[in-house]
């Protein structure tokens, strides 16, 4: 699990160079219809059990990227993940968490200023999720499904860039064994958006 999480950082930072490299030979005067965006979040769950066992707040990088259909409306998928680590309340095991969530939906842009730009969306989300103790092969492992609303403000760098200061929610539960599980909660971040 440590090796898959590794694994991901790295393609991250691969995805970023690229993108970087890539940005400044864009055709000037082209219209930029696609779009990747690259942010650091803070999540804070809603779930109770969740915040005793783990932390009220998880860091979670995010890559998504998307395509405007007319000048303001786009369609967009993106992959969030992250891995923390706790100890169970009962009997004080170490226990790690780690789930990846998927997004697909579509949202719309529409600039207020010449440096300032607004943007909202909504997204149906699939979670999976594996829950370990740790050094022990017991746990949970599991998906479900949600859907995710966010916001943000954009500032225009440069005709490639913008920086994007983030507001979301995640509304995402699964049941197993007749116990309830809450993976929702309130999400924001920071991003930087890089147009082609």
């Amino acid at each position: 699990m440590l090796k898959t999480k590794k694994a991901n950082n790295h393609s991250l930072l691969i995805i970023l160079i690229m993108v970087i490299m890539l940005s400044p030979s864009m055709i000037n005067g082209a219209k930029k219809d696609l779009f990747i965006d690259l942010s650091v979040n803070i999540f804070f769950p809603n779930g109770t059990d969740f915040k005793s066992i783990y932390s009220s707040l998880v860091i979670s990088p995010q890559i998504s990227g998307g395509y405007f259909i007319t000048d303001n409306f786009f369609a967009f998928g993106g992959l969030r993940f992250y891995s923390t680590k706790g100890k169970t309340v009962e009997w004080d095991f170490d226990v790690e968490m780690t789930q990846t969530i998927l997004s697909f939906g579509g949202g719309f842009f529409k600039e207020i200023s010449e440096k300032l730009g607004f943007h909202g969306e909504i997204a149906f989300a699939y979670i999976s999720y594996n829950e370990e103790l740790t050094g022990m092969e017991l746990g949970n492992k599991g998906n479900c499904g949600g859907f995710i609303l966010n916001t943000s403000l954009q500032y225009k760098i440069s005709e490639q860039i913008s920086l994007a200061f983030k507001l979301g929610y995640l509304a995402a539960k699964d049941t197993m064994d007749d116990l309830t599980s809450n993976f929702g909660g309130i999400n924001t971040g920071l991003g930087v958006i890089f147009l082609f």
